[in-house]
């Protein structure tokens, strides 16, 4: 995404960077610590835009910000960011640079929705209690 789509328009941010909730991942890695889950967790940078990257621009990515994934849900940390609502993204991969494209997707598709529910339903757990 171009960056001045983010910082010359509405919503005037800052910078071109979309900021995870603290106290949201404050949470996420204390349930994560807690929880024995099956799949590897990992916390870090994602690169989120609204086109496919070819390998070319991969390439330019991965060097100047070196994230765990990229994808294409800018929207979502768009619309919360001009609600003022804490955001945080869970995501899970389907597919990696070796292993893209439909089968891939197709194949692992069903196992990476399940880790990511398995993620929230444990923070959700742990909000649930807390407030009760």
């Amino acid at each position: 995404m171009a960056e001045g789509v983010l910082t010359e328009y509405h919503p005037w941010m800052p910078d071109h960077y979309f900021h995870v909730d603290r106290r949201l991942l404050r949470l996420f890695e204390s349930v994560i610590d807690k929880a024995k889950l099956p799949q590897a967790v990992y916390f870090g940078t994602l690169v989120t835009g609204e086109a496919i990257i070819e390998q070319e621009g991969r390439d330019i990515i991965n060097e100047r910000f070196q994230p765990l994934c990229v994808d294409m849900e800018a929207a979502i940390a768009h619309v919360c960011y001009v609600g003022k609502i804490p955001f945080a993204a869970v995501r899970s991969i389907s597919d990696t640079e070796e292993n893209s494209g439909q089968e891939s997707f197709a194949k692992y598709c069903g196992v990476a929705s399940k880790n990511s529910f398995k993620v929230v339903e444990l923070l959700l757990e742990h909000i649930i209690k807390k407030d009760c």
